[in-house]
């Protein structure tokens, strides 16, 4: 769903997916940068929120940062459950 809120993904923020490492292209959709969740780096955001302006704004590729350390009310996550067959 797009429009309700931005989704927090676990890659760190970057400029350009170009400068992307050769080894975790090859991986798929491997998160890219460190895992810690608990410093003040800039994550990335998928989507867009209620609150955005404009015609182009409100797609699913739409892409943002934000600390991740911050709350926000136009921030979220979806929940995923991976089959076990």
């Amino acid at each position: 769903m797009s429009g309700n809120v931005w989704e927090w993904c676990l890659d760190e923020w970057h400029d350009s997916y170009a400068d992307k490492p050769e080894n975790l292209k090859k991986q798929g959709n491997q998160a890219w940068g460190d895992l810690n969740l608990d410093d003040n780096r800039y994550r990335l955001l998928r989507g867009d929120s209620w609150s955005s302006y404009g015609d182009g704004n409100c797609r699913s590729a739409g892409r943002y940062w934000y600390i991740a350390s911050e709350l926000s009310s136009l921030v979220g996550f979806r929940l995923l459950i991976v089959s076990s067959s």
